[in-house]
């Protein structure tokens, strides 16, 4: 597959399925509506998440003049919402779908996609370590605000994974996604978490909080502002949309962490600003866009007595979130196959 395959797929998959999403809406700013997860029993979407990732890194072996790399992670879930039971509002059943991945390397640029490449190719090691993802489920257990309550099936995805990769450097790059505190927040917390769940209207403002989790630095304290900037029709759709800006810091967290790569890390500072566009009807956000930016310190043992080594690292993710319909997934597939 073609180096710049993957990044044309996705972005003739997102405009196709977020088109209609992105127009511009036909603006009833006197109506208020109420803000919170509604998920119908029985509907069935797909979830895609989509990281494009750019780090730069100075100092220790990357060299005073620094390096960058560039890296894309792609994962789509189909999504099923069953009834849950007592204070378990829904059940939200995630089965993964698609795995796609470009990265770059020492050597070359490596990628695959599941929806082109053959995911069982035990020559490919981006096949290898991705591969086993596919088909696995996670069940999510939410409450009445849409927050995660309880979770399983995590476990078989983190380990048929760590099994597949041996252990190896690629398996690094994928641990942490595959934490259960890293998937509650990145399949849940970092939406669900914008809900204020009640009436708002136009202008109307609110703070939300949400951890983001790491293995390898403390847990970051995620403070947002959100801001309702329209309510209207898209496309024939009732729609509300929303924008954040989100402050961050190092939490209160005690929990020993990992080196990476022999390396402690420690977060300077950290920011971020995003959209989000819920649908009335279907009561859920359908789309979420968010750039952010991490500036992190680390720390490694120098070659000689006593001595350390300083690395810098700037990290820039464009992060989206798109809800597709069965149809424009099957439309997706297409596409990439004729990519």
């Amino acid at each position: 597959m073609r180096a710049n395959t993957l990044k044309d797929i996705q972005f003739c998959m997102v405009a196709a399925a977020c088109g209609v999403a992105i127009a511009p809406a036909l603006a009833d700013n006197s109506k208020s509506v109420i803000l919170a997860p509604g998920y119908t029993p029985g509907a069935t979407h797909f979830v895609e998440m989509n990281d494009e990732i750019e780090t730069f890194s100075r100092g220790g072996f990357y060299g005073e003049e620094g390096v960058t790399r560039k890296s894309t992670r792609l994962r789509t879930a189909k999504r099923t919402v069953k009834n849950g039971k007592g204070a378990v509002a829904k059940r939200l059943e995630l089965t993964v779908d698609r795995v796609a991945m470009f990265t770059e390397t020492a050597a070359a640029p490596a990628s695959f996609d599941s929806d082109v490449d053959d995911p069982t190719d035990d020559l490919d090691p981006l096949a290898v370590s991705l591969g086993p993802m596919l088909g696995k489920t996670i069940l999510f257990d939410v409450n009445a605000e849409g927050k995660v309550v309880e979770a399983n099936g995590i476990d078989d995805l983190y380990f048929a994974v760590e099994e597949a990769a041996a252990g190896g450097s690629l398996f690094v790059q994928l641990e942490e996604e595959l934490t259960e505190s890293r998937i509650r927040f990145y399949w849940n917390a970092s939406h669900a978490c914008l809900y204020p769940n009640r009436t708002v209207k136009v202008g109307d403002t609110w703070k939300a909080t949400a951890i983001q989790p790491s293995i390898y630095q403390k847990d970051i304290l995620r403070t947002y502002k959100c801001k309702v900037d329209s309510i209207g029709e898209r496309g024939g759709t009732e729609v509300v949309d929303v924008s954040y800006e989100v402050a961050m810091k190092e939490a209160d967290d005690k929990t020993p962490k990992a080196r990476l790569f022999g390396m402690s890390i420690s977060l300077k500072d950290g920011k971020a600003t995003g959209k989000v566009t819920y649908d009335v009807k279907r009561g859920e956000f359908v789309m979420q866009t968010e750039d952010m930016e991490l500036n992190l310190t680390a720390v490694a043992d120098a070659p000689g007595p006593s001595e350390t080594t300083f690395v810098e690292t700037r990290i820039k993710t464009v992060h989206t979130m798109t809800v597709v319909t069965e149809a424009q997934r099957k439309a997706q597939r297409k596409s990439a196959e004729k990519g």
